[in-house]
Formats: structure tokens, C-alpha cells, sequence
């Protein structure tokens, strides 16, 4: 059987049009490949010059959250900024570690009369009774706390004073109560950090935000441990006064302000999630060293009225 190929313009017209389709489709997948290939090169690049970039050491201990989450902040800004960061636990820090940082951060919690958090109790009993060698090491330490404790911020002085008796230049910045202005302090000594190790590059960041309030009122009040040495445990129930709840998740934190000291708000951890109808607190009502109640406990557990806001 013999075929025979007519060429007529018909098919040639056709030829041309599907020889023109695949060269631009070569030509399209020539432009995608050039393209990945751009971005692999530009992270290849910033792969290599993060790689390249100082290391920060940033360390938190917290007992509700606070330090934590502002840890993570800091750290986020720091990394966003172009530094390597090293986020743990206190209770995961070593000697090694530290000594191999030249800068660190350290965000801490005071708890009770003057304790570390929980999670430091080994940090405490491991490293802090003797000096470690950090000559030429510089950090920056923010101490959280409440004035009313006699030992205001003990923990994170204790550390301070630590880093100094090994050789380190230490700054120590105190909060009483997430007070804004010293938190505000905070962010700019760290972004003075960051322009010390970037240089020109290190752009401003304001990465604090101030929190949105909304009234609640105690709807309920309930002793959960009557007869118990350990202090009066209570949980505190309370709803928005106009409007929906807001969303939240158990462990978040709220702030709430006395009468007695209308700019110094305290934080709680809530300890309900919102489909449980109410925003849930479990306060214990404190007593300082002299015998006198804590201000804000004192008045939240006994103090408030049911149906106040």
C-alpha cells in the first residue's frame, strides 16, 4: 500500500500553527525554569547570609505565659530582622549554649514571694550557684513582676546578678504588671540590639500592641477548696456586658484592673474556652509577708460584687 503526502496550504497552516504552539510552550517552560531557578538563587542567598548573620540566644521562664509570649516576640522580631536566633526554656539551657552566644535576652517570671517559675526550679539548683565564664558576653534580662510582693521581680534580678558574676555585661529591665512604658523600654533596647549587630540595615519595629478591652461582669464566684491550708482557691466566672464573647483558648491571658490601681493591670491565664459559655478565672487569694491581703486578689476574691464590672 504506497501513501502519499499532499502538501497542500491547508496543511501546511496547520503544521506552522502547532510548530508555533510547542515553541511557545518551550518558551513558557523555559521562563518558569529561569524563574525557579532566580528563586532558588535569592533563598540560596538569604539561607547564606542568615547563615552568616550574628546568633542571639533568647531565653524565657514563665509561669502563666507572660514571659513566653513575649519571648517569642522578641525572637520573631529578631529573625524577621535578619539575626539568628536560639529560642528555649531556661530549664534547657546549659553552660555550653550560653558561652557559645555572644549576646542573649532573657525574659523572666517572678512567682509568689520572689520564685522562679516551676520549669526554672532546675535552672536554679544547677546553674545559679556558681558563676559560669561569659567575659565579653553581653545580655539584656527583663524582669517580670508585681510591686506587691516585698521581692519585686526577685527572679530575674537573681539572674541578672548571675550574669554579672560571670564576667558578663548584663542590662536588667523591670516590670511591674506588663506596665507599657517598660515594656516600651524593652522594644527599644532590643531594637538598639539589632542595629548594634545589623548596622544600617535593622529597621524599626513597633511589635508591642496594646490590648483591645471589653467589659465584663462577675456573674459568679465560687470557693473551690474551703478549709484548705494552702490559701482560698476561687473560681471566677464572668460575661461581656454587651455583645457576644470574644474568641479565646484556654491558657490565654486577660488583664484586669482594681479599683485601687486603675493603671496597673494584672494578667490572669483564662481557664475555660469559649464555648463554655463564660471566661473562667481560678484566682488564689494571696497574703503578703506582713499578714496584709494582695490588692488585686484580695479584692477579686472578697472585695467585688456579684454583677459588678
Amino acid at each position: 500500500m504506497t501513501v502519499e503526502w499532499i502538501l497542500t496550504p491547508e496543511r501546511l497552516w496547520g503544521a506552522a500553527a502547532l510548530l508555533g504552539g510547542y515553541a511557545a510552550m518551550c518558551a513558557a517552560l523555559a521562563a518558569k525554569v529561569r524563574r525557579q531557578h532566580r528563586a532558588e538563587e535569592a533563598e540560596s542567598a538569604a539561607l547564606q547570609a542568615r547563615a552568616q548573620a550574628p546568633a542571639v540566644l533568647v531565653v524565657y521562664a514563665s509561669q502563666t505565659g507572660q514571659a513566653e509570649a513575649l519571648a517569642r516576640a522578641t525572637a520573631a522580631v529578631l529573625v524577621d530582622g535578619g539575626l539568628q536566633v536560639w529560642l528555649l526554656p531556661v530549664d534547657k539551657l546549659t553552660p555550653a549554649v550560653l558561652q557559645q552566644h555572644a549576646h542573649s535576652l532573657w525574659l523572666l517570671s517572678t512567682t509568689g514571694e520572689g520564685d522562679a517559675p516551676d520549669h526554672a526550679l532546675g535552672f536554679v539548683q544547677r546553674l545559679l550557684p556558681t558563676p559560669v565564664g561569659l567575659s565579653g558576653h553581653q545580655s539584656l534580662v527583663l524582669a517580670l513582676g508585681d510591686h506587691e510582693y516585698e521581692q519585686f521581680c526577685a527572679f530575674g534580678v537573681a539572674v541578672h546578678a548571675w550574669l554579672q558574676a560571670s564576667a558578663a555585661h548584663s542590662e536588667l529591665i523591670c516590670v511591674d504588671n506588663m506596665q507599657p512604658q517598660s515594656l516600651q523600654a524593652w522594644q527599644a533596647r532590643s531594637g538598639r540590639l539589632r542595629q548594634e549587630l545589623l548596622g544600617a540595615s535593622a529597621q524599626e519595629v513597633d511589635w508591642l500592641q496594646t490590648p483591645v478591652g471589653k467589659p465584663f461582669v462577675l456573674s459568679r464566684r465560687r470557693l473551690l477548696n474551703p478549709g484548705s491550708e494552702g490559701g482560698p482557691l476561687y473560681l471566677l466566672e464572668w460575661t461581656p456586658q454587651a455583645g457576644e464573647l470574644p474568641d479565646w483558648q484556654s491558657g490565654d491571658l486577660v488583664s484586669l484592673c482594681v479599683p485601687e490601681a486603675p493603671d496597673q493591670p494584672r494578667d490572669y491565664s483564662i481557664a475555660s474556652v469559649t464555648a463554655e459559655g463564660s471566661l473562667q478565672l481560678l484566682v488564689r487569694q494571696s497574703t503578703r509577708e506582713d499578714g496584709s491581703p494582695g490588692l488585686a486578689s484580695d479584692w477579686l476574691c472578697r472585695g467585688m460584687e456579684i454583677g459588678a464590672a
